[in-house]
């Protein structure tokens, strides 16, 4: 086991396998997993016997040849859209940073697929900012311990969160109740938008349109929140508000 994600009271895991199907579970009380006779799914004719004769735990994913998965991370954050929801793994021998979708209730995987841009060699693990900041460790030096010593921390963040080129993002009332009205700075006949806490979460997330250009916050609590609004995934304006919970 080399990385642990609890999401939503779903506990993920990361596994290493021996030479063969590395592997995604979701860790279950007194779930049997396998091993050391199933590795990976049950496809094998020398595990059928097996799998036939005990309930087991199937992997979410598995990989062969295997990519060494390491650290894991659940992205909630509104920093890096494409992001939001899905499992990010880092991974040692395949180097690379893996953006894992899951379902809607996160009981099965969709998608596995590599984030672009992420050359840094072996990947140990990562953590993510409440801003949205992604945080990894490489793991390149010696193992032995003896110099040189390369190994780094690299901040990924995305250059478009915190300007854009459209101007200001006017919300009123603020402080606000039930509502918010936005006034986007650019034309539009449709925007989506991400609300989010400062902590980084996403509370709110849809679309307006210029005869509904509002959005309804009755049943999140009060606070001082972030707008961002977005056309095709593009950030075209930011604003923020405080929430007085009426």
């Amino acid at each position: 086991m080399q990385g642990l994600a609890m999401v939503n009271g779903i506990l993920y895991a990361s596994e290493h396998g021996p030479n063969t199907d590395d592997e995604i579970n979701i860790i279950r009380p007194g779930g049997n997993y396998g091993w050391p006779f199933v590795r990976g799914y049950c496809d094998q004719p020398g595990e059928q016997a097996f799998c036939v004769a005990n309930t087991l735990t199937a992997p979410l994913r598995a990989w062969t040849p295997t990519i060494a998965p390491c650290g894991i991370d659940h992205y909630h954050n509104a920093m890096f859209p494409s992001l939001r929801g899905a499992l990010l793994m880092t991974t040692l021998k395949d180097a690379r940073l893996y953006r894992l979708l899951l379902s809607a209730d996160g009981m099965e995987m969709t998608d596995a697929d590599v984030v672009a841009g992420i050359a840094y060699g072996r990947l140990r693990d990562l953590c993510i900012s409440p801003e949205g900041k992604i945080y990894l460790s490489t793991s390149n030096s010696n193992a032995d311990g003896k110099p040189p010593f390369t190994d780094r921390i690299i901040e990924v963040t995305n250059p478009a969160w915190g300007h854009h080129t459209g101007g200001e993002l006017v919300l009123y009332p603020d402080p606000a109740g039930d509502q918010i009205w936005l006034l986007p700075p650019v034309p539009y006949t449709q925007l989506s938008y991400i609300v989010h806490d400062m902590q980084g979460r996403v509370v709110i997330e849809g679309t307006i349109t210029p005869a509904a250009a509002y959005i309804s916050l009755g049943h999140i609590a009060g606070g001082v929140y972030h707008v961002g609004l977005y056309r095709s995934g593009e950030l075209v304006a930011r604003g923020r508000f405080v929430h007085i919970h009426q």
